[in-house]
Protein backbone atom coordinates (compact mmCIF):
# COMPACT_ATOMS: atom_id res chain seq x y z
CA UNK A 1 0.00 0.00 0.00
CA UNK A 2 1.43 3.66 -0.91
CA UNK A 3 1.36 6.40 0.88
CA UNK A 4 2.11 9.20 -0.86
CA UNK A 5 3.42 12.12 0.32
CA UNK A 6 5.16 11.02 3.70
CA UNK A 7 8.32 9.91 4.60
CA UNK A 8 9.91 6.64 4.51
CA UNK A 9 9.28 6.07 8.24
CA UNK A 10 5.67 6.93 7.96
CA UNK A 11 5.25 4.44 5.17
CA UNK A 12 6.85 1.61 6.99
CA UNK A 13 5.07 1.97 10.62
CA UNK A 14 2.03 2.20 8.47
CA UNK A 15 2.58 -0.87 6.17
CA UNK A 16 3.39 -2.82 9.50
CA UNK A 17 0.48 -1.45 11.47
CA UNK A 18 -1.16 -2.94 7.80
CA UNK A 19 -0.27 -5.79 7.92
CA UNK A 20 -0.28 -6.50 11.58
CA UNK A 21 -4.24 -5.56 11.11
CA UNK A 22 -4.43 -8.15 8.00
CA UNK A 23 -2.94 -10.90 10.42
CA UNK A 24 -5.75 -10.32 13.17
CA UNK A 25 -8.89 -8.84 11.25
CA UNK A 26 -11.09 -11.90 10.41
CA UNK A 27 -14.73 -10.36 8.86
CA UNK A 28 -17.80 -12.72 8.98
CA UNK A 29 -19.52 -12.44 6.08
CA UNK A 30 -23.65 -12.33 6.60
CA UNK A 31 -24.77 -15.94 7.01
CA UNK A 32 -28.20 -16.11 8.78
CA UNK A 33 -27.92 -19.48 10.90
CA UNK A 34 -32.01 -19.93 9.70
CA UNK A 35 -33.60 -19.31 6.69
CA UNK A 36 -36.75 -16.63 7.39
CA UNK A 37 -39.94 -16.43 4.92
CA UNK A 38 -39.85 -12.79 4.00
CA UNK A 39 -42.01 -12.96 1.57
CA UNK A 40 -45.04 -14.11 4.14
CA UNK A 41 -44.24 -11.41 5.83
CA UNK A 42 -44.00 -8.46 2.79
CA UNK A 43 -46.42 -6.30 4.21
CA UNK A 44 -45.03 -5.72 7.82
CA UNK A 45 -41.38 -5.64 6.27
CA UNK A 46 -42.44 -3.07 3.94
CA UNK A 47 -43.95 -1.14 6.50
CA UNK A 48 -40.42 -0.93 8.39
CA UNK A 49 -38.76 0.34 5.27
CA UNK A 50 -36.70 -2.91 5.18
CA UNK A 51 -38.58 -4.95 2.02
CA UNK A 52 -35.36 -4.21 -0.22
CA UNK A 53 -33.13 -4.43 2.21
CA UNK A 54 -34.33 -8.08 2.89
CA UNK A 55 -33.88 -8.90 -0.95
CA UNK A 56 -30.23 -7.32 -1.70
CA UNK A 57 -27.96 -10.50 -2.06
CA UNK A 58 -24.75 -10.25 -0.14
CA UNK A 59 -21.53 -11.80 -1.52
CA UNK A 60 -20.44 -14.60 0.74
CA UNK A 61 -16.66 -13.80 -0.05
CA UNK A 62 -15.11 -10.83 1.36
CA UNK A 63 -12.17 -8.78 0.30
CA UNK A 64 -10.75 -8.23 4.40
CA UNK A 65 -7.37 -6.64 2.42
CA UNK A 66 -9.89 -4.03 0.91
CA UNK A 67 -11.87 -3.79 4.09
CA UNK A 68 -8.59 -3.02 5.80
CA UNK A 69 -7.37 -0.35 3.10
CA UNK A 70 -10.91 0.96 3.69
CA UNK A 71 -10.49 1.06 7.72
CA UNK A 72 -6.77 1.99 7.81
CA UNK A 73 -7.58 4.83 5.84
CA UNK A 74 -9.88 6.53 7.07
CA UNK A 75 -9.77 10.02 7.67
CA UNK A 76 -12.82 11.12 9.76
CA UNK A 77 -12.72 15.01 9.39
CA UNK A 78 -12.60 14.33 5.37
CA UNK A 79 -15.46 11.14 6.04
CA UNK A 80 -13.15 8.90 3.19
CA UNK A 81 -10.77 6.27 2.92
CA UNK A 82 -8.55 5.30 -0.09
CA UNK A 83 -8.51 1.69 -1.21
CA UNK A 84 -5.87 0.68 -3.56
CA UNK A 85 -4.80 4.42 -4.09
CA UNK A 86 -8.55 5.57 -4.69
CA UNK A 87 -10.43 8.06 -2.57
CA UNK A 88 -14.02 6.52 -1.70
CA UNK A 89 -16.63 9.08 0.25
CA UNK A 90 -17.56 7.59 3.27
CA UNK A 91 -21.39 8.83 3.96
CA UNK A 92 -23.93 6.99 6.22
CA UNK A 93 -26.75 8.01 3.37
CA UNK A 94 -24.76 6.09 0.86
CA UNK A 95 -23.93 2.92 2.75
CA UNK A 96 -28.09 3.15 3.51
CA UNK A 97 -28.59 3.65 -0.04
CA UNK A 98 -26.29 0.57 -1.38
CA UNK A 99 -28.29 -1.25 1.17
CA UNK A 100 -31.36 -0.55 0.37
CA UNK A 101 -32.49 1.21 3.11
CA UNK A 102 -35.23 3.71 4.14
CA UNK A 103 -34.07 6.64 4.33
CA UNK A 104 -36.87 8.99 5.98
CA UNK A 105 -36.78 9.64 9.15
CA UNK A 106 -40.53 9.53 9.89
CA UNK A 107 -40.84 8.24 13.57
CA UNK A 108 -42.45 4.97 13.61
CA UNK A 109 -44.95 4.34 17.05
CA UNK A 110 -46.26 1.33 18.12
CA UNK A 111 -49.26 2.78 16.79
CA UNK A 112 -48.52 3.77 13.31
CA UNK A 113 -47.38 0.22 12.71
CA UNK A 114 -50.15 -2.41 11.12
CA UNK A 115 -50.12 -5.20 12.73
CA UNK A 116 -52.95 -7.45 12.55
CA UNK A 117 -54.93 -7.20 16.03
CA UNK A 118 -55.71 -11.61 15.46
CA UNK A 119 -53.59 -12.58 18.38
CA UNK A 120 -51.79 -15.68 16.13
CA UNK A 121 -51.02 -13.23 13.50
CA UNK A 122 -49.81 -10.23 15.95
CA UNK A 123 -47.81 -13.28 17.92
CA UNK A 124 -46.56 -14.76 14.45
CA UNK A 125 -45.23 -11.14 13.64
CA UNK A 126 -43.70 -10.46 16.75
CA UNK A 127 -41.76 -13.46 16.57
CA UNK A 128 -40.65 -13.22 13.22
CA UNK A 129 -38.94 -9.59 14.32
CA UNK A 130 -37.19 -10.72 17.55
CA UNK A 131 -35.98 -13.77 14.62
CA UNK A 132 -34.98 -10.97 11.70
CA UNK A 133 -33.25 -9.15 14.50
CA UNK A 134 -31.47 -11.67 16.31
CA UNK A 135 -30.45 -13.78 12.72
CA UNK A 136 -29.61 -10.42 10.90
CA UNK A 137 -28.85 -7.24 12.80
CA UNK A 138 -27.15 -9.98 15.85
CA UNK A 139 -25.72 -12.53 13.78
CA UNK A 140 -22.05 -10.61 13.93
CA UNK A 141 -22.11 -10.36 17.80
CA UNK A 142 -22.91 -13.89 18.39
CA UNK A 143 -19.60 -14.85 16.60
CA UNK A 144 -17.37 -12.16 18.15
CA UNK A 145 -15.54 -13.53 21.38
CA UNK A 146 -16.30 -12.05 24.05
Amino acid sequence: MKWQGRGKKYQQKINTLHETFLKTFKPVPLIPAKTLDFARHKSLLKQLGLWEFVQVSFDRTLRSDLIAQLVMTFKKKERCSYVNEVKILIYIADLAKALKLSLRKKEMTSSSLEISSESTKKEESMGFLLDFVGYYALTGLQTMPM
